[in-house]
């Protein structure tokens, strides 16, 4: 048997065969619920806030929350290229051995040596990125199964703001920027019994807005 991947909302997620089917309904109708109890509380779906609200829900569905993180790469001064963006990060966020493979491929961009398709890319990712103020990744990790049959996953939030600046005189022009990446992260783990005791309170009113939203529709 081989995994499977669940769409929930905007966030398709990695489910491996031994997941039962009951694991992966407590997970997809969580995310649901916990998606759209964060959208009514925040002002902004891209804001911190909303990874926090989301996270914090999950908590009061029937799921253990542990390992909460927040890391934070910042880079000030010339405009940086999308190679030395990804250089920062793996240099000060990855292990030395994970960050080995990313930064071998790097210096092949940087020296011209690389396929000319990947550089292209990287180019256009930074292009698409850089030219929004703000833009939100909101995604989680594959769902795992441990020994003791609990089932697993981390929510990961990713945050990336850009700011340019440019100033000229009669006789010189100068460009400069500030990048924030910041990737916030939590582990959830299902507490199967809680899970049970909620599950259908949680399904019926998700059902009724469901039916509601449906009723709204001019067509």
């Amino acid at each position: 048997m081989t995994a499977t991947l669940l769409a929930v909302g905007p966030v398709l997620v990695t489910v491996p065969a031994t997941v039962t089917s009951e694991m992966r309904e407590a997970f997809s109708t969580s995310l649901l619920w916990s998606e759209r109890v964060a959208r009514k509380a925040a002002s902004d779906p891209t804001a911190p806030d909303f990874y926090t609200d989301v996270r914090d829900e999950f908590g009061r569905v029937g799921w253990f929350v542990e390992n909460a993180d927040s890391t934070r790469y910042d880079h000030s001064g010339s405009p940086p290229t999308p190679a030395s963006v990804l250089r920062g990060i793996a240099g000060d966020r990855m292990p030395a051995a994970g960050a080995a493979p990313l930064l071998a491929v790097l210096d092949r961009i940087e020296s011209g040596r690389a396929d000319s398709a990947l550089g292209a890319f990287l180019t256009t990712w930074w292009a698409a990125v850089a030219d929004s103020a703000t833009s939100t990744v909101f995604s989680t990790t594959p769902l795992t199964l441990d020994g003791n049959g609990q089932v697993s996953a981390t929510l990961a939030f990713l945050d990336f703001g850009t700011a340019r600046t440019d100033w000229q005189s009669f006789f010189v022009s100068d460009v400069s920027s500030e990048t924030r990446i910041t990737l916030r992260s939590a582990t959830i783990t299902l507490n199967a019994d809680l899970w049970r005791l909620i599950r259908t309170d949680i399904e019926t009113k998700l059902g009724q807005a469901a039916l509601d939203s449906i009723a709204s529709l001019d067509l």
